[in-house]
């Protein structure tokens, strides 16, 4: 009896922080290969559609400043709709200001739901291979030079 209440009592104490997704992702090449685009930007603009609460991951849309292309269109912004992450593998946990590589996909229709108005956008998943850019200098290597926009 005293081992169901244990357990019981560890699965309910069990956050969701404490179910975190944890991944190292794809490397260069093989993110860059099953990304509809792949970039290296500086957060400009991240816009909360929902509060940003200790156990919510809102809904964000991104917009960067486009430093180096290695596939995708030549622009020089680009805007992403995904999730604050915080414990899923959706989203990723973004901050403005900060510079990544970003392995960007179409958002899926699961996403789509959560962003009506957005469903033939880009957004990205914690275990896509995106990171910061002062993190990535071995998938920039195995990437290349990159285009400018």
């Amino acid at each position: 009896m005293w081992h169901v209440i244990g357990v019981v009592s560890f699965l309910l104490s069990l956050s969701q922080d404490g179910l975190a997704c944890s991944c190292v992702g794809p490397r260069g090449k093989e993110a860059l290969a099953g990304a509809a685009a792949g970039f290296s930007g500086k957060v400009k603009k991240i816009e909360l559609l929902d509060a940003d609460e200790p156990r919510a991951e809102p809904r964000i849309i991104v917009t960067f400043e486009v430093y180096r292309w290695w596939k995708g269109p030549l622009k020089k912004s680009v805007v992403l709709h995904t999730i604050y992450n915080k414990w899923s593998c959706e989203g990723y946990f973004f901050k403005e200001g900060e510079e990544y590589l970003v392995f960007a996909y179409r958002n899926r229709e699961q996403m789509a739901e959560k962003f009506p108005f957005a469903k033939d956008t880009l957004g990205v998943t914690l275990c896509g291979g995106t990171k910061l850019l002062a993190n990535a200098n071995e998938k920039l290597r195995e990437l290349g030079a990159g285009r400018r926009p």
